[in-house]
């Protein structure tokens, strides 16, 4: 199993650590769809982010030999 996280920030508001983790998901199509649509949020809207990442974090949290 791997896990991805999608995080996601404001450039003058950002939450920090471990705040900027928007959603985790078990495939990288999956954390791709919900990074697309953050970033498809036209500006002024409500949940508007600067930047959106994918982060593979499985062996950050200790998931050996994680498979695709």
């Amino acid at each position: 199993m791997k896990v991805f996280w999608v995080l996601a920030w404001e450039q003058y508001y950002p939450s920090g650590r471990l705040g900027n983790v928007y959603s985790q998901h078990e495939t990288f199509e999956e954390a791709e769809l919900v990074a697309d649509a953050l970033r498809c949020r036209p500006p002024m809207s409500n949940g508007y982010f600067d930047y959106v990442e994918i982060e593979d974090v499985s062996e950050m949290l200790g998931i050996k030999g994680a498979s695709k």
